[in-house]
């Protein structure tokens, strides 16, 4: 499967922030960033994490594929008067010529990747902008807990508000998954709806990710020069368990 990963999410940057606004890894990641006080973030989007590491006073870089979504972070640390180093970059392949304590891709955005080969080359130049003695640190969904009978049912995500129109919008979704090719995709429904209930526009829009199986993302790593420091099963720090929602890894360089 080929993605432009460039424009991906060009017809939904609109919406993004709108149906993404959560905040229930912020602190998680303050907390760590805030030991090296200097973070390198790939895949930022349009700065959900980005911003907040920057007003805990923790110097950023960070970078992203989406143009659409630089353009709308770049126009957010104007508005807030923040020193955000942003840079329009796609995280298989970028150079900044320069090495950081820490690198982070939250939000498992690794797995917007759906080929292993692009993995690879991520976590490669990850290497090579990694300090000898830092941390990378990436999260994935823990597949232990996928929800084989949730398939294909589409559910209510969450209505909010278009700002341009003021209209309601309602954001559904259903999932399925190829258990041969590794690939979920996220069937994703952004409907609008007049001041009269009536639905006037809808939006389509294919999500495609990568499912990891077991232990992949361990040798991934190993492959790749790292080593695993420890491994969190939520983003409270709690230790990895069958029922734990998310993957988080901590990986230092091979010595």
């Amino acid at each position: 499967m080929k993605i432009n990963y460039r424009n991906k999410y060009s017809q939904v940057a609109d919406l993004y922030d709108l149906y993404t606004n959560t905040d229930f890894d912020i602190n998680f990641w303050i907390k760590e960033c805030s030991k090296d006080k200097e973070v390198l973030e790939l895949a930022c989007g349009t700065g959900r994490i980005t911003i907040r590491l920057a007003k805990a006073g923790i110097k950023v870089t960070a970078i992203d594929i989406s143009r659409e979504f630089i353009k709308k972070l770049k126009a957010k640390c104007k508005k807030e008067k923040l020193g955000i180093n942003i840079h329009e970059a796609d995280m298989r392949s970028f150079s900044l010529k320069k090495k950081f304590p820490l690198i982070i891709i939250p939000f498992q955005s690794i797995q917007e990747l759906v080929d292993p080969k692009d993995h690879e080359a991520t976590f490669t130049h990850v290497y090579n902008h990694l300090d000898d003695k830092g941390r990378f640190i990436v999260t994935t969904h823990n597949t232990d807990i996928v929800d084989k009978k949730a398939l294909g049912v589409i559910k209510l995500i969450t209505e909010f508000v278009n700002p341009r129109t003021k209209n309601k919008m309602k954001f559904l979704m259903s999932r399925s998954f190829n258990p041969k090719t590794h690939i979920g995709t996220a069937h994703q429904v952004y409907e609008e709806y007049d001041k009269n209930n009536r639905l006037i526009s809808k939006k389509l829009f294919k999500n495609s990710h990568y499912v990891f199986e077991d232990r992949e993302i361990e040798a991934l790593a190993k492959k790749t020069g790292f080593n695993v420091r420890k491994i969190y099963g939520d983003y409270s720090h709690s230790k990895l368990t069958k029922k734990s929602p998310f993957r988080i890894y901590e990986f230092v360089k091979k010595v």
